[in-house]
């Protein structure tokens, strides 16, 4: 997975003789449990020198050969040893072959260079196989199971407010997680020897976007936008990373609980508020029907 990012950081370098560039990425869960990811690399095109945009095109080209062929050995692989380990079960071996597509292509812009680069997953088995082959270990070795005296980590955290507590969860951006890793720093801060550009400067042309899309409507996040489509029913949160870029920034989702114990307290205050003007007004006309026949008798004399 590493190197697929880095293939698609190396498209930046378009910055260089462009001068403006983004990067999207968007995750999509669907209603049936299937997952999209999906990387859309926009380069703009230069107007007016052809020199440059000659050169801006010849980078743009092979960065797409670059991550065409990665992707096509990427599948390669991942059927062939989906084919070794299901060799007795074809059933199986369809299943999850046919569950997961890798597409990289070019879309039809006459303003930018712009390349698609998708993979979707039939559902959360697939998403599990592919990380474990995507990550050196097709299959996890066997481990020491969790003592039932010990609970795991769910990794939610509750954040109590007055009226609500927020059952949240982070997760690090896409740049920032790719960007930590030392190695990958190193190969992309040589790209940038004898250039203008160093790892603080590089971003100032180029926008970076995450976008997460669901089906859910209670969840709330920390998104710079929300949009919500009433033909699909589906939800569109999306961060503005670029102003994060080198920022301990985290994507926060998080639904809301009733904060029982302030609510309780808040419902005593009413109650015993009602209870006190109850009592203030019993007592308001207990003294006016005392005082009444007073009244009337110093007028009779």
């Amino acid at each position: 997975m590493k190197k697929f990012l880095f293939a698609l950081l190396l498209s930046i370098m378009c910055v260089f003789v462009t001068g403006c560039a983004s990067v999207d990425f968007s995750r999509t869960i669907s209603g049936n449990g299937s997952i999209r990811d999906e990387y859309l690399i926009t380069v703009e095109k230069p107007s007016s020198n052809v020199t440059t945009s000659n050169t801006a095109k010849t980078i743009f080209d092979n960065f797409y050969a670059d991550a065409s062929a990665y992707c096509s050995n990427l599948k390669s692989d991942y059927n062939q040893a989906m084919n070794v380990y299901f060799k007795d079960d074809p059933a199986q071996r369809d299943y999850y072959m046919n569950g997961l597509q890798i597409l990289c292509r070019t879309l039809d812009n006459s303003s930018s260079y712009v390349a698609q680069i998708s993979r979707t997953y039939a559902n959360e088995d697939i998403l599990n196989m592919f990380y474990l082959f995507s990550t050196g270990s097709l299959f996890p070795s066997e481990e020491e199971p969790t003592p039932p005296e010990e609970e795991e980590d769910t990794g939610y955290v509750l954040e109590e407010e007055y009226f609500v507590i927020h059952y949240a969860t982070y997760s690090k951006n896409w740049f920032q997680s790719f960007m930590e890793d030392e190695s990958n720093r190193e190969v992309f801060a040589s790209y940038m020897e004898g250039t203008e550009y160093t790892m603080d400067n590089f971003t100032d042309s180029l926008n970076i976007t995450q976008s997460y899309i669901c089906p859910s409507t209670k969840m709330h996040t920390n998104a710079d936008s929300v949009e919500y489509d009433e033909t699909y029913g589906y939800t569109k949160y999306q961060w503005n990373l670029t102003d994060d870029v080198g920022k301990d920034f985290y994507l926060k989702f998080y639904y809301n609980i009733p904060n029982a114990t302030n609510w309780y307290i808040l419902s005593a205050i009413i109650a015993g508020s009602v209870a006190v003007m109850l009592i203030v007004i019993a007592v308001g006309n207990y003294v006016k029907k005392k005082r009444a026949p007073k009244d009337q008798s110093n007028e009779s004399n």
